[in-house]
């Protein structure tokens, strides 16, 4: 018998999962797993049957796409609804903040480098041209390419322009945003990163969310450092059965 799976509300979205199959999870599986931002996109395309409100998850905020690649899991894992991570450590619920949601769009974060500023959300399609670009830059790591990619995406000044609408585009504007931030002088530039870092926070909702010490997001557990739990994801290998991973040789785990 398929999973019954019970409708996602949000503030801003309604959306229905379906059980993915065979050929979606074997599809899923053959796609690199050094690309998870385009890996979550692609699940999420086999596995939304319908969604009101945002109707493209490329525009649903990273919060937003990576609880509903958790709550696939809560009805499709073993260990069931409070599912545990593959760590051993901790559950679902030590990192769901099911009462902050959505709120603000952008929020005003005051003046650098000659300009006013606002932060706005990280959406998918912004994460995935991140990821997109990784190795464009030299003499950065992974962990400083995310910072300045997410910076170069989430801070808006009143004279910038809508983002461009092809994917091409976009990473070329992302990559030219990028390097423009990495050439101001040191002053600036650390002025603008406090204030791009104080309006990522204040924008948090149902999941904290960060950068790793290794690069790409990760989600932080409710209550910060004084949770004394370990940052996680929930990648979509975690989707994965021992059949589907050995249909394409990889190993299959349950969150990380």
């Amino acid at each position: 018998m398929a999973i019954n799976f019970p409708p996602i509300r949000t503030r801003r979205l309604t959306v229905q999962l379906r059980e993915l199959g065979i050929r979606d999870l074997c599809r899923l599986a053959a796609m690199p797993e050094s690309m998870p931002c385009a890996q979550l996109g692609a699940f999420l395309s086999c596995a939304v049957e319908s969604a009101a409100g945002i109707e493209n998850h490329a525009d649903w905020t990273i919060q937003e796409r990576t609880l509903v690649i958790a709550q696939y899991l809560s009805a499709t894992l073993d260990s069931g609804p409070d599912f545990l991570l593959s760590s051993g450590e901790a559950k679902y619920s030590d990192y769901l903040q099911a009462g902050k949601d959505y709120s603000d769009a952008v929020v005003k974060v005051g003046n650098a480098a000659g300009y006013s500023w606002s932060v706005r959300h990280l959406t998918g399609r912004l994460a995935e041209s991140i990821e997109r670009l990784a190795g464009e830059i030299p003499d950065i790591n992974s962990y400083g390419h995310w910072v300045t990619g997410m910076m170069a995406a989430q801070l808006i000044s009143d004279s910038d322009t809508p983002d461009p609408e092809s994917d091409g585009a976009l990473d070329e504007w992302l990559l030219e945003r990028m390097n423009n931030i990495l050439t101001m002088p040191g002053s600036e530039s650390d002025a603008l990163t406090v204030r791009w870092r104080a309006g990522f926070v204040q924008l948090e909702h149902l999941l904290s969310m960060d950068i790793s010490s290794s690069g790409g997001l990760v989600v932080l557990p409710r209550g910060g450092v004084a949770a004394n739990l370990p940052p996680c994801t929930f990648p979509v290998n975690s989707c994965f059965s021992a059949l589907t991973s050995a249909m394409v040789g990889k190993p299959g785990s349950n969150g990380s």
